[in-house]
């Protein structure tokens, strides 16, 4: 049914695909397709477009990976090893995030990317080139995996807008 997301994820993992000729299916409802292709390049790119078993592997082993980032953050915002738990449990527990592990969705992909962005972005610092440009290819992924990804980027603009009039005002 082309009505689950999953379907289409993977129609356009297997038209992105290089490691299997596009089926004359896949290619009519590659047309119907409309979703940001990043998280379709990496189904595709790592071969799970082909298997169901790893494609669930990859969304299972993303979303876990970002539990990690997500610690690592909290621990950063609490200034507390013992504390971070905690926040970490909340969200482990929570619906949206074992919902968002069922499938083969872009929100573990995104999740990741979102955490490790945020770990990485912090506007008062000066940053290095490096970290700068490491920063713009975590945002352009982050858009390229979900749409909402826009509202981070749209944040970052008015952030840093807002930031240089506030210090040429000074």
């Amino acid at each position: 049914s082309l009505a689950n997301d999953s379907v289409h994820y993977l129609v356009m993992a297997r038209h992105y695909s290089p490691w299997v000729d596009e089926s004359g299916a896949i290619s009519t409802a590659w047309l119907l397709q409309d979703f940001p292709p990043f998280f379709p390049w990496l189904l595709a790119f790592t071969g799970a477009a082909h298997s169901l078993i790893y494609a669930h592997l990859l969304v299972t082993g993303l979303g876990l990976a970002s539990l990690y980032f997500y610690y690592l953050l909290s621990n950063r915002w609490l200034k507390n090893q013992g504390l971070a738990i905690f926040p970490l449990l909340i969200f482990a527990l929570s619906p949206g995030f074992i919902l968002g592990l069922q499938g083969i969705l872009s929100e573990s992909l995104f999740l990741l990317l979102s955490i490790i962005f945020l770990l990485l972005y912090v506007p008062e610092r000066n940053h290095s080139k490096v970290q700068t440009v490491i920063a713009g290819l975590l945002l352009a992924a982050i858009v390229l995996t979900r749409t909402i990804g826009i509202a981070l980027l749209m944040a970052i603009l008015a952030q840093a807008f807002f930031s240089s009039i506030s210090q040429k005002s000074v």
